[in-house]
């Protein structure tokens, strides 16, 4: 545990978890409210649903009406802005993804920028997309129903998938998917174990600081919140490389030195095995 907090401290870890939350806040949150517009015919359902779960008060879920509604009354220009965020800000999700696991196993910098960029693109549109289904989902699913708990272990399948996928992607396969897969798994449950507490704390984050701050109020309670989920993305990436070498430790494997890669056929031949 000590190592683990050493080593996401010593990789940056709160700066990195900032400015994540920082690019789903400017990319990913505009690419949702202008799905969720062409997803529910009804502009106001997404804020519905947010209310009706969290339980608000009139006064608090009159202004969150008001900060997610807004996209549906201009929806050409507010896929127009969103479009134009994803272009602009987009590679930066992928980016700080990147140097989080660069920086938490120690490895040298990518030198291949044209490949990177795409992946940067490639990471954030997958979790766009899954944003997407999610949305759909709800239209067709009612949260609660015995057919909605089935697909909570299928979501979390697809988070680990994803959270071994993308950092994966980023790092040009030069971590093993097995050595990601404890970060991925802390992250998964750590998003499921947030949306179980979101009734209680972020209800009252919504209240308390649309009480002080009004509408902008909601805007800063969200982006508090996003904070919580970098956090969680951020210790992740710090998570892999302890619990790795803690694995490797027990089989005798120093650490701080990687698993030898398995010997192609070529190479056994030019060994004369």
């Amino acid at each position: 545990m000590v190592r683990w907090f050493r080593l996401y401290r010593g990789a940056d870890g709160p700066l990195y978890a900032m400015l994540f939350s920082a690019y789903v806040f400017i990319t990913v949150i505009p690419a949702t409210l202008v799905i969720s517009t062409y997803v529910y015919r009804d502009p106001s359902r997404l804020a519905d649903r947010l209310t009706g779960r969290l339980a608000l008060g009139s006064s608090t879920s009159t202004l969150l009406h008001g900060v997610l509604v807004g996209a549906a009354s201009h929806r050409l220009l507010s896929t127009v802005i969103a479009v134009a965020n994803v272009v602009v800000f987009g590679t930066g999700y992928g980016r700080l993804l990147q140097l989080a696991h660069i920086r938490a196993w120690r490895l040298g910098p990518s030198t291949s920028v044209l490949r990177d960029q795409a992946s940067f693109l490639a990471v954030l549109a997958a979790l766009v997309g899954i944003v997407t289904l999610y949305l759909v989902q709800t239209t067709q699913i009612r949260d609660g129903s015995p057919v909605g708990l089935l697909t909570i272990p299928v979501w979390i399948v697809a988070l680990i998938a994803y959270f071994v996928w993308a950092p994966r992607l980023l790092l040009h396969g030069r971590i093993a998917a097995r050595d990601l897969l404890p970060g991925a798994l802390f992250i998964a449950f750590g998003f499921v174990g947030l949306r179980l507490l979101s009734r209680l704390l972020l209800a009252r984050w919504l209240t308390w600081y649309s009480a002080n701050y009004g509408g902008f109020g909601i805007v800063l309670a969200l982006f508090s919140w996003l904070v919580i989920f970098g956090s969680l993305v951020v210790v992740g990436a710090a998570l892999s490389p302890v619990a790795t070498g803690r694995r490797r430790s027990l089989r005798s494997v120093p650490a701080g030195e990687p698993e030898a890669p398995p010997r192609t056929r070529s190479a056994r031949a030019s060994t004369g095995r």
